[in-house]
């Protein structure tokens, strides 16, 4: 990976990359977004400022959205809330922010890492009403990008980052949740096709409060 690349929760990984229909999906409103999932995601970084400062107004997780209101798309909320990120032996990696934003449509994650002075980053994670897929874009310190897909294994999310398809080693990520209102979030990377997976990252999500964004 570049040496651009300065999160330790991101860069774990930076050395290797890899990447159904909805029964509550809906065709678009004219004038929505109807061109890729990741042209949607891009337009949405575009949003950011804005809606960090709609964040701070009282409701601003609230989820509007008609379509966004369905179950299918509130599986990820248990992500949203602020949060105190540990590794394994309890050390703080960072902090985090998760908020609701567009109407509930997105989970917008604001990182500030904990081991790298100026080390940040943000993300949009939204699931896709027209594959049926949750799908993240990640921006972080030093133009550091991530893209990835996937979707629900029970109650973990599991997302493939995009590499291309000529790419030879493959990077998952994980998000499961916890007792005691936890999150563990885990990055992995296998080169032989997914046979066996090496762990990269292993932190631990810890609410700075007890009350989770509002639903």
């Amino acid at each position: 990976m570049a040496s651009a690349c300065r999160d330790p929760l991101h860069c774990g990984v930076a050395s290797h990359y890899a990447r159904g229909a909805d029964p509550d999906s809906r065709r678009p409103a004219a004038g929505s977004c109807g061109m890729t999932v990741y042209a949607c995601l891009a337009g949405l970084l575009l949003l950011a400022a804005p809606a960090a400062l709609r964040a701070q107004s009282a409701g601003a997780d609230a989820v509007t959205d008609t379509v966004c209101a369905k179950p299918g798309f509130r599986r990820f909320d248990f992500w949203a809330g602020d949060w105190v990120v540990r590794d394994t032996t309890g050390k703080v990696l960072g902090h985090n922010r998760v908020t609701r934003d567009v109407g509930g449509c997105t989970l917008h994650e604001h990182w500030t890492s904990a081991a790298v002075q100026g080390g940040v980053g943000e993300s949009f994670t939204a699931r896709s009403p027209y594959d049926g897929r949750w799908h993240q874009l990640y921006i972080g310190s030093g133009g550091y990008i991530l893209s990835m897909s996937g979707g629900f294994e029970g109650d973990r999310l599991i997302m493939l980052v995009d590499r291309g398809a000529d790419a030879k080693v493959s990077e998952r990520w994980t998000w499961t949740p916890l007792d005691g209102s936890r999150v563990r979030q885990t990055s992995a990377v296998s080169s032989d096709g997914g046979k066996t997976w090496k762990t990269e990252f292993d932190g631990i999500y810890e609410r700075v409060s007890a009350r989770p964004a509002a639903p």
